[in-house]
């Protein structure tokens, strides 16, 4: 464990909750698959933010963040399971019940990991879509869940989604 001590908290939770450790490889993630036949078809791929703002979500956290996102490190294994059950029934909705109360006793934290993120998103995604290039969204399920997710904000802005 000594070779931890230099680490954040925020950067511990995530070593914790490494998908391998829980036994899943990323190899065979949506994203993987989309930029893989993204590349078979020559089309060109993107993201919402820059590799700089990815990893700013975390290293900008606060001490005290950090720590509350490490205190809830330990039941990441059920809530992944729970998180894979709902993604493979499609409906985004139990996702958001199953944060819900983590959101209420870490709000600075999920601002900073759902909350922001989805309102920097939305613009970029209604640009690309008002420049009429056609675009395809993968993140995590979550984004796409609650409140004050992509889609809810794009649906404030008049979009109509619809789920394929």
């Amino acid at each position: 464990m000594t070779e931890w001590q230099h680490l954040y908290p925020w950067a511990i939770a995530m070593l914790l909750n490494y998908p391998e450790l829980q036994g899943v490889s990323t190899v065979y993630g949506v994203d993987n698959h989309v930029a893989q036949v993204a590349r078979r078809c020559s089309k060109a791929t993107g993201g919402f933010e820059s590799p700089d703002e990815h990893v700013r979500v975390f290293s900008d956290m606060h001490m005290i963040e950090g720590e509350v996102y490490l205190l809830h490190a330990p039941e990441a294994q059920q809530r992944f399971q729970l998180n894979v059950a709902a993604w493979k029934s499609g409906d985004t909705n139990p996702l958001y019940a199953i944060h819900a109360k983590e959101m209420k006793e870490a709000p600075t934290v999920w601002w900073r990991l759902l909350d922001r993120r989805n309102a920097n998103w939305v613009p970029r995604l209604d640009s690309a879509l008002k420049a009429g290039i056609p675009t395809l969204v993968v993140a995590v399920a979550l984004n796409f869940s609650g409140p004050r997710s992509v889609i809810a904000r794009s649906q404030r802005r008049g979009y109509k989604i619809e789920q394929l």
